[in-house]
């Protein structure tokens, strides 16, 4: 991997991590064409790079979460009820991110070794685009909600999203267009649900960074330090800009306007792979 090409990926990485466009689309579409395959330490860096990011931005949230659950975990040690543990909206909150994780990772840990051909499919790339698209555009027919409480939110509606988070495996189905969607669809506020989907994304990015460090320490895998130390920076920066695109235009309950790139780039895509 030469340099252009690491910047090229950073780029990639961190625009469509934020923006609901599927990363792992573009990145498996971009490799195709480069004709190079991105190293799995190069992968799990950038994946890290744009950790750091919702992590500075949301960073306010993450510190009330992470004082919410160890104060559950407190609680529970000094023999309070589970159920009373859970009254204060912060501690609500944390709970169901935990809630959200689980089907993610079950996902993840069961369905992504089968599901890792896929990444060298770019016809299924192109119709995941689609019908990420489509899921998209239906977020414009659902009226606004008022439901912006934390305790309005449910564990139904955690398992719903944190499934469909896990769902966003697949190339081309984006994490977080399918998982603020989801929320839309359900009933809940937009505010609420982008809060929610961003720090859904932490637990679930950092166990596969881990993971891939693992295969990398297992396969003994050459690392190209520079390049990937320029990748990873690059992503960083433009996911910087590219969450405060995407806070924007969720704001103007706008979501709906990417559904037009996808399906342009799917449709494209689908007739590269098919000719």
């Amino acid at each position: 991997m030469n340099l252009l090409q690491a910047i090229l990926l950073g780029i990639i990485q961190g625009l469509t991590e934020w923006l609901p466009v599927s990363s792992s689309g573009h990145l498996v579409i971009a490799q195709e064409f480069m004709g190079m395959e991105a190293p799995l330490f190069f992968d799990a860096m950038v994946h890290l790079g744009t950790l750091f990011v919702v992590v500075w931005v949301f960073r306010g949230e993450v510190v009330n979460v992470v004082k919410a659950f160890s104060e559950i975990i407190r609680e529970l040690t000094k023999g309070v009820p589970f159920s009373e543990t859970l009254k204060e909206d912060e501690h609500h909150f944390a709970f169901l991110i935990i809630v959200g994780t689980i089907p993610t990772t079950i996902i993840g840990l069961v369905f992504r070794g089968p599901l890792e051909s896929l990444y060298s499919n770019l016809l299924i790339v192109g119709i995941a685009l689609v019908g990420t698209g489509f899921y998209l555009f239906f977020t414009k027919k659902v009226a606004p909600s008022h439901r912006i409480g934390i305790r309005e939110m449910t564990v139904r509606e955690a398992l719903l999203i944190g499934t469909m988070q896990g769902v966003a495996i697949i190339p081309g189905v984006s994490r977080s267009g399918s998982t603020i969607a989801t929320g839309i669809f359900a009933g809940l506020d937009k505010e609420l649900v982008t809060r929610y989907s961003f720090l859904l994304f932490i637990p679930a990015i950092l166990g596969a960074a881990i993971l891939q460090t693992w295969a990398v320490l297992s396969e003994v895998e050459e690392i190209e330090l520079i390049p990937t130390i320029i990748g990873t920076i690059t992503a960083m920066i433009v996911g910087y800009f590219a969450i405060q695109a995407l806070l924007r235009v969720i704001r103007k309950s706008k979501l709906h306007l990417f559904s037009y790139y996808c399906w342009v780039v799917g449709i494209l895509v689908i007739a590269a792979a098919s000719f």
